[in-house]
């Protein structure tokens, strides 16, 4: 019923091209590109669904739960690989997003692949170097959900070993099963972030997976300096934005060292971080990621 639905409204909107947006029916691809009508796929997690189906399966499943999943692994890998297949472009935000999804692309769909950078809307308000900094106590933020893919844990633990070395302010905003611990103060879930974001020195990005966040663009915004873990599309925007540090690894103690540095580069010019407001606005806003999807459409979709 919804595929006919989604037909009908292709067939009367006059649509010159498709874009779907994360892991839909491969069925509506195929039935939009046997029309003629071309269309471009954009995965949206950080790995393939079918990987997170097998990642999240409980183990102690009986055998027709672990049957089930094997079925939904094999439907998910298969819609997939069909979405590819059919796709004029394949577009992924940076070339770090591909990671996860590298062995899954045929050698003949990797010449599909296109890059355009996500993008946020613009924050009416943005960072000044803080009281604190000034006190040289600089603020450092968690934003997200408190989960291991998201590094949570990590950045609890880095918290500690740079506590132990040096006089900072350590804070989290989300939610999730992993309880923040001492010296994190949790803010809880907070439904308008810009407020803590335009007052925090530092945002941290600890994930142990990582697509393309969207927080560290709304960070980088508000003139945060950031520190990032050197997994997937993090690698990209420590690469585009001038106040951030790149950690050596995943680890608590790469991530305290990579604070640290952050935090001496903070105290040194309070104002660090409001580099990362010009490359924003070059390439993350969204308008420059409607002019990057403009050109693309042009240039490569229609």
């Amino acid at each position: 019923m919804r595929l006919r639905r989604l037909l009908r409204q292709l067939e009367t909107s006059g649509a010159q091209a498709v874009v779907i947006h994360g892991c839909q029916d491969a069925r509506f691809a195929r039935s939009v590109h046997m029309r003629g009508v071309p269309v471009a796929y954009t995965p949206h997690s950080p790995v393939p669904l079918f990987r997170e189906i097998a990642a999240t399966s409980n183990g102690r499943d009986s055998l027709i739960g672990q049957l089930r999943t094997r079925r939904a692994v094999r439907m998910a890998r298969a819609n997939e690989s069909e979405l590819f297949r059919v796709a004029k472009i394949i577009v992924f935000p940076s070339p770090g997003a591909v990671e996860e999804y590298a062995d899954t692309l045929h050698p003949e769909w990797r010449a599909k692949v296109r890059f355009v950078p996500s993008g946020v809307p613009e924050p009416e308000t943005s960072s000044a170097p803080t009281a604190a900094v000034a006190r040289r106590v600089p603020t450092i933020l968690f934003a997200g959900r408190y989960v291991e893919h998201k590094g949570f844990d990590i950045y609890c633990a880095a918290a500690r070993i740079v506590q132990g070395q040096t006089n900072a302010a350590f804070q989290s905003m989300g939610s999730g099963p992993i309880a923040a611990t001492q010296p994190v103060l949790d803010l809880g879930w907070v439904e308008e972030p810009s407020a803590i974001l335009n007052a925090s020195d530092i945002v941290v990005v600890p994930n142990r997976v990582a697509y393309f966040d969207l927080l560290p663009l709304e960070a980088a915004a508000h003139g945060a300096a950031l520190v990032f873990t050197p997994v997937g599309g993090n690698v990209d925007q420590a690469t585009s934005f001038p106040a951030s540090v790149l950690a050596e690894g995943t680890s608590p103690t790469s991530v305290a060292a990579a604070i640290l540095q952050a935090v001496q580069l903070v105290r040194q010019s309070p104002d660090w971080g409001s580099q990362n407001r010009e490359s924003f606005q070059q390439m993350y806003s969204s308008t420059a990621m409607t002019r990057s999807w403009d050109t693309l459409c042009r240039d490569d979709l229609l």
